[in-house]
């Protein structure tokens, strides 16, 4: 079974600059990936590449064995989220900043629950969730 989402040799450059050089990663269905840095070094860029809201300047993308090219962008943005870390769009509980991409998917609510409360718990957010 192929990876769910497989990253290859990608490259992202905004004029002279290199915000990703070669980068290559796979992330497996039901595995929770974590990128840390430096401010500059990439991290939100890789980010927004993986949802589909950007293309790499070069490189292959693919989602569940699939080469996801220009027109497959606007399917992996309907299959990935995104969740920003400043609350420039979701002003509102933890919670329901999770729940939102869940929702989105037209999850049943009992399921988006036990999902939310299951990420929260694996990074000890859990007693900061506020109200469903």
């Amino acid at each position: 079974m192929p990876p769910l989402m497989s990253l290859r040799d990608l490259v992202k450059d905004y004029g002279e600059v290199r915000a990703l050089d070669h980068v290559s990663l796979e992330v497996e269905d039901g595995e929770t990936l974590a990128v840390f840095g430096p401010n500059g070094a990439g991290k939100t860029t890789l980010l927004r590449i993986m949802a589909g809201i950007e293309a790499p300047t070069s490189g292959r993308i693919y989602y569940r064995g699939v080469e996801v090219d220009g027109k497959g962008l606007a399917e992996l943005r309907r299959r990935c989220t995104m969740v920003f870390q400043r609350t420039v769009i979701f002003n509102t509980t933890v919670y329901k900043n999770v729940a939102y991409g869940l929702a989105v998917r037209g999850l049943p609510q009992n399921e988006v629950a036990k999902k939310v409360k299951d990420a929260l718990n694996l990074v000890k957010e859990e007693s900061n969730r506020g109200s469903p």
